[in-house]
């Protein structure tokens, strides 16, 4: 499993986002000082701000930043729902 598919299970796991508010997650939301990520939500409710741990913060440094996004891979779409 690749370290970008990892990632998006544990950011799934942690902060309870739907798949298409991972996709839309910005590294301008993650806090990597206070271990907070701001997520904006599919549903049309506010933004969150949740917890995130120092595992996820780690993950989340050993990705490139090639753009405002978090890329994370699309094939991650694809994972099965009940993990």
């Amino acid at each position: 499993m690749q370290q970008t598919d990892v990632t998006f299970q544990q950011v799934l796991q942690e902060i309870g986002a739907r798949r298409g508010e991972a996709f839309a997650l910005r590294w301008n939301g993650v806090d990597f000082v206070t271990n907070t990520a701001r997520m904006t939500s599919e549903k049309g409710s506010k933004p969150g701000i949740f917890a995130i741990s120092e595992k996820l913060v780690r993950m989340l440094g050993k990705l490139a930043r090639t753009s405002e996004r978090i890329r994370i891979d699309k094939s991650s779409y694809n994972l099965d729902k009940g993990f």
